[in-house]
C-alpha cells in the first residue's frame, strides 16, 4: 500500500464551477498480481491498481459535497471510502492513470446537481412571435427578419436552457479531452518501456496501436469543443438556430440532437 505521489485534479463542470483538487495524501493505492490480458507480465508484476479515496477523513470536500457524495455513492463505498480498480493494461503506470480517470469521473458524477425537471417546449417550424423570438426558445432571429440584438436577459426560458446545455457540454468535452491527453500521456510513457522490436514483443505493435487511437480521440474531441464554443458564441450573437447557408430556422429536432449545428439538414 502507498500514498499516491500526485494531487487528483476534478476539472471545472456541474455543481464543480471552481474544479477540485484532492491532495495526494488523501489518495491511497495497493498493488496486486493482475489476472488480465495474457503475456510476460501476467500474474509476475503488481500491475493491478486500486485506488481509495476517504469521503469522511477528506480536508478537500465541504460537508455539503461529502452529504452528496455519501449519497450518490452509497452503494460503491466500502467502510466510507469510495474504491476503484484497474487492471486492464500490463503496465502498472497506465493502470494508475486509468484509476485516477475512474475515480474523477465518479467525483464529477457524485457532485453534478440533479438535472432541472424538463419543461414542455412549443413546436417547431412556427411562425416568429410579434417581438422575434422563434417559438422553438433558441432567441435567433431569422436573418430575413434582421440581425438579432444579442441575447438579453429577457430571453425566452427555453434560450437559457440551450446555454446551460452548450456549458455542460463545454465542461464535459473539456474533462474528455483532459482524460485523454493524459491516457496519450501515459501510452508514451509505456511505449517507452517497451521492446521497440515488434517482432519479439507484441505489446509494441499494440501500444503503438492503442496511441493512434488515443490520438484520433483526441483530436475529435478537440474538434467538438471548437464547435460548441462557436455555437456559444452564435447564441451570444443572436445568431443561434439560423441556417448559415439559407438563413432559415434550423428546426428544434436537429438542434436537440446536435446542438452545434450550423446548418438545417436541407443544406447539410
Amino acid at each position: 500500500m502507498s500514498v499516491a505521489g500526485v494531487d487528483l485534479r476534478v476539472p471545472p463542470g456541474p455543481g464543480l464551477p471552481q474544479g477540485l483538487v484532492i491532495p495526494a495524501d488523501e489518495l491511497v493505492e495497493r498493488f496486486s498480481r493482475s489476472q488480465g490480458p495474457g503475456g510476460q507480465g501476467v500474474n509476475t508484476t503488481d500491475s493491478r491498481v486500486e485506488l481509495l479515496f476517504d469521503l469522511a477523513a477528506s480536508t478537500a470536500l465541504t460537508q455539503t459535497q461529502r452529504s452528496r457524495l455519501g449519497e450518490a455513492l452509497g452503494p460503491r463505498l466500502v467502510d466510507g471510502r469510495v474504491v476503484v480498480t484497474a487492471s486492464e493494461h500490463r503496465s502498472q503506470l497506465r493502470n494508475r492513470a486509468a484509476a485516477r480517470d475512474r475515480l474523477v469521473a465518479l467525483l464529477r458524477e457524485g457532485l453534478a446537481p440533479p438535472p432541472p425537471p424538463r419543461r414542455p417546449t412549443r413546436p417547431p417550424h412556427a411562425a416568429p412571435s410579434a417581438d422575434g423570438w422563434r417559438p422553438n426558445g433558441f432567441g435567433a432571429r431569422s436573418s430575413r427578419e434582421g440581425v438579432g440584438s444579442g441575447v438579453s436577459s429577457d430571453r425566452p426560458t427555453g434560450a437559457r436552457g440551450v446555454a446551460d446545455r452548450l456549458e455542460a457540454e463545454l465542461a464535459e468535452t473539456s474533462a474528455r479531452l483532459e482524460a485523454l491527453r493524459r491516457d496519450f500521456d501515459g501510452v508514451v510513457a509505456a511505449s517507452a518501456d517497451s521492446n521497440a522490436d515488434d517482432e519479439h514483443d507484441p505489446e509494441g505493435a499494440t501500444i503503438a496501436f492503442e496511441r493512434s487511437q488515443i490520438a484520433a480521440l483526441v483530436r475529435q474531441a478537440e474538434r467538438h469543443l471548437a464547435d460548441v464554443r462557436q455555437a456559444l458564441a452564435r447564441l451570444e450573437a443572436g445568431s443561434y438556430g439560423i441556417c448559415e447557408r439559407c438563413g432559415e430556422a434550423i428546426p428544434g429536432e436537429r438542434l436537440e440532437a446536435r446542438p452545434v449545428a450550423r446548418t438545417c439538414v436541407g443544406c447539410a
